[in-house]
C-alpha cells in the first residue's frame, strides 16, 4: 500500500484528476484506511470535482458507521471542512507523505 500511497503523491501535484484515479482503486481494496480516503477526497476536489469530494465524505461517515460504530478521524473531518468551504489545499498539503 505504501508504494500505491507513493503514487498517489507523486501524481498529485501535477495530475490530481490521476491522483484520485490511484486513490479510488486503493480505497476500494483498503476501505477502511482513512487517509486513503482523505487523500481521494483532495485529489477529487483539486481536480475540480468537489461535489464528488463531498459525497465520498457521506459515505465514508456510513462505512465507519456501520463497520467500526466510529466516527471519523479528525483529519479525515478538517479535509471534509476544507473543501466544503472551499479551500481544498495545495497538493501535497492534504494529508501527510507516506512513511
Amino acid at each position: 500500500m505504501d508504494l500505491t500511497l507513493a503514487l498517489g503523491a507523486a501524481l498529485e501535484a501535477d495530475d490530481p484528476g490521476e491522483a484520485a484515479t490511484v486513490y479510488h482503486r486503493l480505497a476500494a481494496r483498503e476501505e477502511l484506511d482513512e487517509e486513503v480516503h482523505r487523500r481521494l477526497m483532495s485529489a477529487w476536489a483539486r481536480s475540480g470535482s468537489r461535489a464528488r469530494a463531498l459525497r465520498h465524505y457521506d459515505g465514508v461517515v456510513e462505512l465507519l458507521r456501520s463497520a467500526l460504530d466510529a466516527e471519523p478521524e479528525p483529519e479525515t473531518v478538517a479535509v471534509y471542512e476544507r473543501i466544503r468551504a472551499g479551500r481544498a489545499r495545495a497538493a501535497g498539503d492534504a494529508v501527510e507523505a507516506p512513511g
